[in-house]
């Protein structure tokens, strides 16, 4: 009985075995914290951390599967009860940012991946310890990011980053480079360039957006940076001229050009006159003789012309029969007052709106046109102003002059004095012709009456417009010219209803 006891005792003892477990790094030495370890032997057993870097386990299965987890890895090995010591070593891995001569870079940043992101506990270059397996490394540098998923193995590993040579190049159509231009990029997020354009920066490859500012200009472009020794963004410049030219494509002097797409900016010369710009929209804006037009142009190619065409505008003096008049002087205005050479004189303008201003013959008159076409008339038709008077008549709108009829004077109010006796008119159409006579109707004691009318016989009797004023005096208006001797009269109310006629008497008109 005692026998059979000690037998089954020792057949228990010899089922049963403790194993070490150690976690060493890449040269053989213990690692004393960070581990920690579960075995599984029928079920999972967890016996977290050691402060040695050893662990023991006792199992009677005859096969352990043990997992080490450590720096964000695991490692599962599956060993038969009779394999002492059970032994996790860890690699030396080294996430390294180089350029593409192999030179280690510095300022890079890495995080890494199996059971989550976690930084790395360095900077780039910078070697740590994992457990073998798969993981995914980010690299951070220049406002880039790559990944790459790796199988790290051996006493060391590198996890190699290349940079890229990337020139964002400003160059014209014929390939000369361009100084001045300005450079972003974004794949994190918009940053400077480190310098201006044609200037190399290492950049992980992948995909950037980058913007070129130059001469008051942007442009964008999404490029996939690919992996190798050098890369370039070009940015092609366009040959742009403001032209300024008559409608028969004559180019002209004296035209001043701004432009604006960042902000209002003066050419670089004046009209006619090229600089390379960026392609794109732009409005431009051209000055000459007193005017102004804008348009808005997307530029591109190797060159490119923004046309602006004038007009050949001529203020034109005439009658109403067409014919034309000397001596009118112009003023036009559209940035400010300026004055014309003559009427009748062509100039060349740019299309668009203009207040046009006539003088002639003591008289003024404007007219606000829009200019267009290969040429345009600005008329200023004048109107034949006569009177049949037998007295002195002088007129005033710019100063008193004399009158002598028929005269042509353009369309207006004009205040006219027939002796002493002053009336305004507003002369208009082709013909403006008056007989005037003044009417003087007066009491015995040789004051004036008031209320009296008048009547001419011309083909019938004609009715005066108006009565006599407080003074006895009508100055009598009758349409069209007749002269020679005429019979008058007049009519005076002496009381409600109660009217007096005189007789009739003969006046000479012009006398």
């Amino acid at each position: 009985m005692i026998a059979c006891v000690l037998l089954l005792l020792s057949v228990s003892n010899a089922s049963s075995a403790t194993v070490t477990v150690k976690l060493v790094d890449h040269t053989g030495a213990l690692i004393a914290s960070g581990g920690s370890l579960s075995y599984h032997d029928g079920s999972w057993t967890n016996l977290g951390s050691s402060a040695t870097g050893m662990w023991s386990v006792t199992s009677g299965a005859a096969n352990v599967t043990y997992k080490m987890t450590f720096k964000n890895g695991t490692q599962t090995k599956v060993e038969p009860i009779s394999t002492d010591p059970v032994v996790f070593q860890t690699v030396a891995v080294t996430p390294a940012l180089e350029d593409f001569s192999g030179t280690p870079l510095p300022g890079g940043s890495v995080r890494f991946h199996q059971l989550g992101w976690v930084n790395w506990a360095g900077a780039a270059n910078t070697p740590d310890e994992l457990l073998p397996g798969q993981y995914t490394f980010e690299m951070t540098y220049n406002n880039g990011k790559k990944t790459l998923v790796q199988v790290v193995s051996g006493p060391s590993y590198k996890v190699l980053f290349t940079t890229v040579s990337v020139t964002p190049s400003l160059k014209t159509s014929g390939g000369t480079p361009r100084p001045g231009g300005t450079v972003r990029y974004h794949q994190i997020g918009w940053v400077n360039w480190a310098g201006l354009a044609n200037t190399a920066m290492e950049l992980l490859p992948g995909k950037y957006t980058f913007e070129m500012t130059y001469n008051n200009g942007k442009e964008s472009k999404v490029q996939v940076i690919l992996a190798g020794a050098t890369d370039e963004v070009p940015f092609v410049t366009v040959t742009v001229t403001p032209k300024l030219e008559d409608s028969g494509g004559a180019p002209l002097a004296g035209g001043t050009v701004k432009y604006h797409q960042l902000g209002w900016m003066g050419w670089l010369g004046a009209a006619n006159t090229a600089d390379e710009l960026l392609p794109g929209k732009y409005t431009f804006e051209m000055t000459f003789n007193n005017g102004k037009q804008t348009k808005v142009q997307t530029v591109g190619g190797p060159s490119d012309a923004v046309l602006f065409t004038t007009v050949t505008v001529t203020p034109s003096l005439k009658d109403c029969d067409g014919t034309a008049l000397a001596g009118g002087t112009v003023k036009y205005h559209q940035l400010g007052w300026v004055n014309w050479t003559n009427a009748n004189t062509a100039k060349e303008l740019l299309p668009g709106k203009y207040t046009f201003e006539m003088t002639y013959n003591n008289g003024k008159d404007k007219t606000v046109q829009t200019v267009a076409g290969p040429s345009d008339e600005v008329p200023f038709v004048t109107t034949t102003v006569n009177f049949a008077f037998g007295g002195t008549i002088m007129y005033h709108q710019l100063g008193w002059q004399g009158f002598t009829g028929p005269q042509e004077l353009l369309p207006g109010k004009y205040t006219f004095k027939f002796d002493n006796v002053s009336t305004v008119y507003n002369i208009s159409g082709c013909e403006f012709e008056k007989t005037t006579v003044i009417f003087k109707l007066l009491y015995a004691n040789g004051s004036g009456a008031a209320g009296g009318t008048a009547e001419v016989d011309h083909g019938g009797w004609k009715s005066a417009p108006g009565a006599t004023g407080a003074n006895g005096i009508l100055v009598a208006q009758f349409d069209g010219l007749f002269g020679g001797n005429r019979k008058f009269r007049m009519t005076y109310e002496t009381a409600p209803g109660v009217f007096i006629k005189s007789g009739h008497k003969y006046q000479n008109i012009t006398s």
